[in-house]
């Protein structure tokens, strides 16, 4: 049988059962003694070695997750101008656009001791729990920190955010595809609305828009856009190209079509209406004519800005006999045929009364319900003319009156080589078919386009009406 080892309850020393008193301390042994002695120095030893691996978790753990690191790390990154190694510090979200030298050089022109400065007192803030916005001296939005809670809300940390902003794009003609930087990104298919085509980062970026191709040259929009969250607007760009078409005016369609200066081997004839032209502030177009001995006749160039109203028109200078031979429509053609030659001060006087003219007429075509009273002062195929026509046949045969009282001018300006506007202030009453009278006074811009065969409307713009039930 294995013998029981027994220990002093005094010292704890090992005891000789053969004695009755301790050869350690000198003390009498105890009637009932342990078998064996606790290890109370081991649980001490235990205890403690499991107290210090706990403070040294939560050191490594507040070292870790403090913020003071980041921020000066990222302090020490600016000073170094290092990059990459500055947004090792920053959450950047996947699918956002970054440029991050621009980003970089964004923060640094915001006055870095003056952001830092705003880190530094994240910690302390008052507002903590909520999303604190960092500035730049500037008023720039650089990030926004956000307070997150960490190991069951034991800890707290920070996560400094780039700050986010919207491209918003319109474009005036669809189909659309819009690439950034290069990269295709989407596709726009409704024209004049906004649309989010990406969000960004603050920087540079470089935006493109491709549209369908016609024979007038490339649908295309280039545009350096700067992201710069200031006021926290989204950024918005607009695509905006000429949409204009037009009706064509010649003594002779049977000839060639150049678009600035280079033949499109077509003939005027070939086309109902022309256009639209991309590149409209720097086009222009003419025609070009072999005429039966061999001659080559060229018309003047025509600009297409600004966008000119009414139909296009290319006269070519035929020979006198030609000439002669050429109808003359009326008394107003006839003294029109050298308007070039006119001084633009007795010119306008005859636009003016042109005008005067017109409105008698139409006062009859109105009454009457027939078109063609007002039709030979209006260009061929203009708005003024489409426009006239279709409201003549909508009132005719309905009993209407229409009762002109004034018809004044009060102002006529050349707008360009061939074209005039005339203000006019009009007044005239309009009787229903239930006999009740309505009195109008309205105000207008008439459009008049001229060449050597004369004065044509080519669009009425009203710019004000009054009216009052008589």
């Amino acid at each position: 049988m294995k013998k029981v080892k027994r220990f002093c309850t005094h010292c704890g020393k090992p005891r000789d059962d053969e004695l009755q008193f301790c050869t350690y301390c000198g003390k009498a042994y105890a009637e009932n003694q342990p078998l064996n002695r606790p290890p109370r120095k081991k649980k001490a030893m235990g205890i403690g070695v499991i107290v210090f691996l706990v403070i040294v978790a939560h050191i490594s753990i507040q070292k870790s997750i403090d913020p003071a690191d980041k921020f000066e790390a990222m302090t020490d990154a600016i000073h170094k101008e290092d990059v990459y190694a500055f947004f090792d510090h920053v959450d950047l979200e996947d699918g956002v656009l970054i440029n991050e030298e621009d980003y970089f050089q964004f923060i640094q022109e915001g006055d870095w001791d003056f952001i830092s400065a705003q880190l530094e007192e994240v910690t302390s803030s008052e507002k903590a729990g909520d999303d604190i916005l960092i500035k730049g001296r500037d008023n720039r939005k650089v990030f926004q920190v956000e307070e997150k809670g960490w190991l069951f809300g034991l800890y707290k940390t920070y996560k400094v955010e780039g700050i986010i902003q919207e491209i918003i794009a319109s474009t005036t003609r669809v189909p659309m595809t819009v690439t950034i930087n290069g990269d295709p990104l989407i596709e726009m298919k409704e024209a004049d609305k906004e649309m989010e085509i990406a969000q960004a980062y603050p920087g540079v970026y470089r935006i493109e828009g491709y549209g369908e191709e016609n024979e007038f040259g490339d649908i295309r929009h280039e545009e350096e856009v700067n992201v710069f969250p200031m006021m926290g607007h989204s950024r918005k760009i607009y695509m905006n190209f000429p949409l204009e078409t037009y009706n064509l005016n010649s003594n002779n369609m049977d000839t060639a079509l150049f678009y600035n200066e280079n033949s499109r081997n077509k003939k005027w004839s070939d086309f109902e209406k022309i256009g639209s032209f991309p590149e409209a502030e720097d086009a222009f177009l003419d025609a070009e004519w072999r005429d039966e001995n061999g001659k080559i006749l060229r018309t003047e160039e025509v600009s297409l800005e600004p966008a000119l109203p009414g139909p296009l028109s290319f006269m070519f200078e035929l020979e006198t006999s030609l000439a002669e031979e050429a109808p003359v429509e009326d008394a107003i053609d006839e003294q029109m045929m050298n308007i070039y030659e006119i001084p633009k001060e007795e010119l306008l006087p005859q636009i003016e009364e042109f005008v005067l003219k017109f409105r008698d007429d139409y006062e009859q075509a109105l009454n009457e319900g027939d078109f063609s009273i007002a039709a030979r002062y209006l260009e061929q195929g203009s708005d003024a003319a489409i426009d006239l026509e279709k409201y003549i046949g909508d009132v005719a045969g309905k009993g209407f009156i229409f009762d002109f009282h004034e018809n004044f001018v009060e102002g006529a300006e050349k707008i360009s080589q061939e074209f005039f506007e005339v203000q006019t202030k009009e007044k005239f009453t309009f009787t229903d078919a239930d006999g009740v009278q309505t009195h109008y006074e309205r105000y207008k811009v008439y459009t008049v386009y001229f060449s050597s065969h004369g004065f044509k409307i080519v669009d009425i713009k009203i710019n004000d009406t009054k009216r009052e039930k008589v």
